[in-house]
This record gives C-alpha cells, structure tokens and sequence, in this order.
C-alpha cells in the first residue's frame, strides 16, 4: 500500500483530534464502527457502508473506491463522484492538496484497489492512521468477497465440469469407476450403475462385478487385470456382462489404469466402462454382409466359369447324346455295340448333370416358375425316392395338413429333394430313417438378426432329417461350397448341396441347417408363401412322345453337328424342318417360303444376331410364327436373372429325343 498526505488536519473535525485522550476514543469509536463492515454480505453492502461511515467519521467531502487501478477499472463506490473519468480528474487537480489522501493495495495486480479521500479539512497524522486503518479494513473485506466469489466461480465450474461429464458419460454410454484394492471395494458413475444393472450411489465389491461377467469372458477379464496390476499400466479389453437388474447381456468396453504408492505397490484402479452392444451388432451385421458379398463375388465367378463353359460344353453333349440315343434306338439290346453305346450314353448323361448342377449352383439355369401345392410335388416322387435311398433306409414322409401355395419351377424342386435325399442317404452307413417334413413359417426383424441368410417373410419349409454321422462346424461352413465334399474319391461331385442352395436363392428363398456330429443333419429350405392367382399345379408327369400333326419347323443353329443332329431327331418324328446356319439365311428362307412355317427352333447365341433379335424380326414379319429357343445356358437375353418371361420357350441343351418332342408340341399347342 502507498498513501499521500501532506498538512494537518483542521480544528474542530475528526481529523484534527491532539490530545491523548481524545486520540484514543477516536480510534475506538473508528474500531467500533468498522466492526460492522464484517456483516455485510456483499460488495456492494460493502460499498453503500464504506461511503456512509466515510462521511460520518471523517466529514469526508468526497470518497471513491476504484478496483482494477485507475486506467482499466471500474468505480465501485463513490461520494460526490460518479464516474471513473471524474475520479482521474479529481486526483489531477488535487494532486498536491493536504486534503486529498490517496491508498493503493495490491499494486500492479488485477486485483489493485485504489481508494481516493477527500477530507474537509488538511489531515494530520492521527487522522491519516484512522483513515489508514478503515482503509485497511475496507480492503480485508473486499479481499474476503473476491475469494468468496473465486471459490463460488470454482465451485460453480466444478459443478457445471461435473455436470458436462455426467451428460457426456450418459450420452456415450460411458461409466467411470474408483476401486480401492485394499478393501477390494468400488464406487461408480450414475451410468456405471445403470449399465451394470446395479443400485446406484452403492459401495460394491470387486467379486460382485466380477459375477456380472460372463463365464466365457471371466477368466480373461482377471488375466487382464491381474497382467496390467504386475506393471502399473493401461490395459483394454471388451467382454459381455449381464445385468444384475433384469438379466440382459451387453457388450462392454473397459479401459483402466492402475496407480501405485510411493513404494511403486498397486493401490487403485480407475477407469471407463462403455456399452458397445450397438456397435458390436453393426459389426455383425457388416460381418453378415461382407460373407454375403464374399459368397456372391464366388457364386459370380462360378456363374461366369458356368456360363462360359456350358454353352460348348453342353452342344458337344448335345452331339454325343443325341447320336447314342438314336443309335440305341436302331440297335437291339443283343447287338455287340449296345453295351458300348449305352456307357457312352450314361457317361455323357451325368456330365450333363454336373453342367446343369454348376448352372443351378451359379443360378444360370434357366426356369419357369409354376404355382405349386408342395405336398403333393413331394408326394409324386416318394416312390422314386425310395428306390434312390435304398431298402436299408425308412423313408418318413410327414407334411402338414395347410399348406400356402409357393411360386417355382417343378423341376427345380425335383432337384432339391433328389440331392437332399442324396445327401442324407450318404450320410448313413448301413440302416437309418430320413425323414422330409413341410410346413409354415413367419418371421419378423427380430427374428432375421441373428441368421445370416434369413429374411423377414412368411414362408413354406420343407425339411430333409437324417440319423446319419452328423458334420462338424469346420464342415458345415463349407457345406455349400461348390465342389467341396467329404465323400471318397468317386461318390459325389461336390455338387449337390450347392445346387440346393442356388436353387433356393433363386426363387428368393433361404437354407438352415442344423447339425450335430454322430447324430445327423436336418437341413431346411424356405420359399416365400406365393399370394399371387391360385392356379396351381401338380407337376409334371411323363408322357408318351408326342409327333408331328404335319406342321413345318426353321430350325437356326450355327453349329453344324447340333443342326443336323436336331433334323433328325425332328424328321424321325414326322415333322417337316427346314434348317439354316445362320440368322440371315433364316431370315432368307423364311421371307421367300410360300408355305407356311409354324414353329421357328432357334439358338440364342449366335454370330451377328441372337436368337431373341431373329424371332423378333422374324413375328414382326409373321405374326403367327412361334418361338423354342434352345441353348447350352440361358443368358440374360431370353431371362432375366434365370427366370422366363412369361410366353417364353426354352428348351435346355443336351435334351433327349423325347424332351425336344413334348417341348415342340407344348409350344404348338400354346
């Protein structure tokens, strides 16, 4: 503190008390009325009681209070002045005047406080004391309130800083902890308590948190600790808990830090708990999407190894087919070549299988959806099943009484029940029971979240059960695969479950399977409950051939042995057929015929232009020529994604004598 004053003070006014005595009772009635600046209860009390008693002891003629110093504070109290401009302006004209007294404290601080006085009369020195020691009181109280308000601003940050924290926790899902590892006792968070299920503001023991945790995650929860404890460091780990108020499970993420004594001994342990159920759901599910994607990209190279390979591949097949069952058919079953021919028969038979099994498998194959009642497609072929799976097998057949009606190809279903039979039938070794099984199904959101495959829906099942050797979990990932089989060299493609699944996919349905080593396998196809028209069909039987009614077939292959051996097959049944390499010559030929052609036998792929642009300009021309196409696959010319369009013929290469014939006249017929 500094303080200026320069003549005693007058005759007559406190300020000029000289004896003894009166010097004493001065100074007391000064103490006296100081002590009730200990009362007040805020600055500005304190300011209005500074300029009242100012006045009252000292006949002052003007008081100001500045804080912050004179250039850049603010004018707390004042008497006979009102703004910090009058105070600098008083202090320049006053500058050398006995009456003036002017005190500084804290000088060069943010919190310096300047006290200007004015008094009536020069001070003398009793005066300046008394004036001194009210100042000196003044500016202990205004010392008090500043550190009462810093502490209520801290106090008030503290509090909002907690408050920020709690939100945030509560936002993020995050819970704090304390565990004092000497009483094995912890406190936590208001989330803590509420992500664990707990009651809240509750002391716990570390054994209680530790039975929250999942059995499988416990073990390693304590390793964790008990590793990061050694060292005194940071550890992270996730694991699953269940809560203690309603017995859901979480996922949870924790992150602690362990601190030690001055010894370097482990006291505590802090740290963050933080729900990740959600996350740990969307890492499923984009778990569950990147197999999907996986699988596609596969099913699309198949598909185009697939495509690629089964147009040739399957017109040699047509060749090599074609000419053995009309070479059978010339041959009695005595004749030295028969044998011969048969196996050359069988053999380019199941090559065609395998084609058509990797077509499925890819979903290139082509189909025409009809509406059917499941049972009674199953119940058509029970007895070729039986003989398939052989009499050391029961066969049990057990379909439900109601049945919705479901969308797809009759042949496709035949598919899936030949190879699940198949599979079922390899999976046991001497006797057993395979048991197929139909049903309705429906499931919501909820139910689809937690298997990769399935898809909110109602549904008709179909289920093939066997009591056979069962598939390990290594197996059953790669049941689907294509070419993937556990059979000896000989027994199986690795073909038959994959068609299954492609089968199925395609008609936007799905596959579940259930298995347990030893015991057998039940696997499950779903197809979506069809609420279209109720036209349904029971499957196809098989006919006698069909011949010709005197109708003319344009046949249009560029291959020439598939063309030729096509009109054969067609003039052995009494047709009239007309053939050309090309679609030009087509075009020719049937412009410049007088007679009338009935039906146009075309493939899709050719040279220049597909079949599907020949027959287009072709019934633009004769609008009463129909259409059979006929390739090794089916391509998205004629179908889109397999399927046909409907009023579209497809005939699938290599086709038997009396395939080719039923297809012509359903197409005649049409």
């Amino acid at each position: 503190m500094s303080a200026t004053a320069k003549l005693p003070a007058r005759k007559g006014s406190p300020g000029e008390l000289s004896s003894p005595g009166h010097s004493i009772l001065a100074e007391l009635s000064v103490l006296h009325e100081l002590s009730g600046l200990a009362f007040t209860e805020s600055q500005e009390e304190l300011a209005r009681e500074a300029v009242e008693k100012v006045t009252r002891l000292f006949g002052a003629r003007c008081f100001a209070l500045v804080s912050g110093g004179l250039e850049q504070g603010a004018l707390v109290a004042a008497s006979g002045l009102t703004t910090l401009q009058e105070v600098r302006e008083k202090l320049e004209k006053l500058s050398d005047n006995s009456h003036v007294l002017k005190l500084v404290f804290n000088e060069g601080s943010e919190d310096e406080d300047v006290i200007l006085f004015e008094h009536t009369a020069p001070l003398n020195d009793q005066t300046r004391r008394l004036v001194n020691v009210f100042a000196r009181r003044l500016e202990d109280r205004l010392t008090a309130f500043r550190l009462q308000a810093k502490s209520r601003l801290a106090e008030k940050a503290l509090i909002e800083s907690e408050e920020m924290l709690r939100k945030s926790q509560e936002a993020a899902g995050v819970g704090s902890y304390s565990l004092d590892l000497n009483t094995r006792r912890w406190k936590g968070s208001s989330v803590l308590y509420d992500l664990l299920g707990l009651p809240p503001g509750k002391e716990n023991t570390l054994e209680q948190w530790l039975s929250l945790v999942l059995p499988p995650w416990r073990q390693r929860v304590m390793e964790a600790h008990d590793l990061a404890m050694r060292n005194l460091e940071r550890f992270e780990q996730e694991y699953k808990i269940i809560r203690g108020s309603d017995g859901r499970e979480r996922w949870v993420h924790e992150v602690g830090r362990f601190e030690g004594d001055e010894q370097g001994r482990p006291v505590r342990l802090t740290g963050t708990i933080m729900d990740i159920t959600e996350r740990k759901i969307t890492e499923k599910e984009k778990e569950k999407l990147q197999a999907q994607l996986n699988h596609a990209q596969k099913l699309d190279s198949v598909g185009q190894l697939a495509g690629g390979v089964a147009h040739d591949f399957n017109n040699m097949l047509s060749v090599i087919l074609g000419y053995a069952e009309l070479a059978l058919a010339e041959l009695s079953p005595s004749h030295p070549l028969h044998d011969s021919i048969t196996q050359i028969h069988r053999a380019a038979t199941r090559s065609a299988d395998i084609t058509r099994q990797l077509l499925a498998f890819a979903r290139k194959q082509a189909i025409a959806p009809e509406v059917l009642e499941l049972n009674e497609v199953i119940e058509s072929t029970l007895k070729v099943l039986e003989r398939l799976i052989g009499e050391n097998i029961d066969l049990i057949w057990s379909p439900s009484p109601r049945l919705w009606p479901v969308r797809m190809d009759p042949f496709q279903m035949d598919q899936i029940l030949t190879n699940l039979c198949i599979n079922a039938r390899d999976a046991i070794s001497s006797t057993g029971t395979i048991t197929i099984e139909t049903g309705t199904a429906a499931f919501n959101e909820s139910l689809c979240r937690d298997h990769n495959n399935r898809l909110p829906g109602e549904y008709v099942f179909m289920s093939v059960a066997d009591d056979g050797c069962g598939m390990s979990q290594e197996t059953l990932a790669s049941a689907f695969e294509p070419f993937f089989t556990t059979k000896a060299v000989g027994r199986g493609s690795g073909l038959g479950l994959s068609t299954v699944y492609g089968i199925v996919t395609q008609n936007q349905g799905f596959v579940e399977v259930e298995s347990v080593p030893g015991k057998g396998s039940t696997f499950t196809v779903y197809f979506p409950r069809h609420k279209g028209e109720m036209c349904v069909s029971k499957g196809q039987g098989e006919d006698e051939i069909p011949r010709s009614r005197g109708e003319t077939l344009l046949v249009v292959e560029d291959e020439p042995s598939i063309l030729k051996l096509v009109e054969m097959m067609l003039q052995g049944l009494g047709y009239t057929v007309l053939t050309a390499d090309s679609p030009r010559s087509a075009i020719h030929m049937a412009l410049s015929r007088r007679d009338m052609i009935h039906l146009l036998i075309t493939d899709v792929v050719m040279p220049h232009m597909s079949g599907k642009n020949l027959s287009d300009e072709l019934h633009s021309r004769l609008p009463h020529l129909k259409t059979l196409y006929m390739s090794g696959y089916t391509s998205d010319v004629i179908a889109h994604r397999g399927v046909l369009a409907e009023g579209v013929y497809f005939i699938q290469k290599p086709f038997s004598l009396g395939d080719l014939a039923r297809k012509v006249r359903e197409v005649l017929q049409a």
